[in-house]
């Protein structure tokens, strides 16, 4: 399998001990199948399916890989297409991510925390919020009465690192 290079800040990388000196600093050339702009949830995945496919990728990130998000967690959907991605592109270690319970049995050093429900709010910009008389700004979702199958609170820096790694 060939690996995911990583280019912060212009300067390009390698993780592992093989890579010390950036490829820039070098005057390398940094050829590569694929070029994955951004290095944040989706761009670190699509670069470990792309590699775990036999590509060369080249992931760039204008800031840095990994950096920390606010609000990163899963959703009843999200898990569902995590374990779709998981078993279509042979990422067995992947659907542990799906759900509290798994990621606690099979990613113990990664962070995480017990989601116990949340609530999408509709506002328009520059507006204060105003729900309607039927609470139609608003949208709650319920915790999972099942710890072993709630959502999970993603530390995403580690995550993004995990999938890149």
């Amino acid at each position: 399998m060939h690996g995911v290079r990583q280019v912060r800040g212009g300067a390009m990388s390698r993780p592992g001990p093989r890579e010390t000196t950036p490829a820039a600093d070098r005057g390398d050339e940094a050829p590569a199948d694929v070029l994955v702009a951004g290095a944040g949830f989706a761009g670190s995945l699509l670069a470990r399916i792309l590699a775990r496919a036999g590509r060369s990728v080249l992931l760039v990130e204008r800031s840095r890989h990994p950096r920390f998000a606010l609000g990163e967690s899963s959703t009843p959907l999200a898990n569902l297409a995590l374990e779709r991605i998981a078993a279509r592109f042979g990422l067995d270690d992947l659907h542990g991510l799906a759900t509290h319970g798994r990621w606690l049995r099979t990613h113990p050093r990664l962070m995480r925390g017990l989601k116990r429900g949340f609530t999408f709010y509709g506002h328009e910009a520059g507006l204060p919020y105003r729900n309607g008389p039927a609470n139609e700004r608003r949208l709650l979702v319920a915790a999972s009465p099942d710890d072993a199958v709630a959502d999970t609170q993603w530390l995403r820096a580690d995550v993004d690192a995990y999938f890149v790694r």
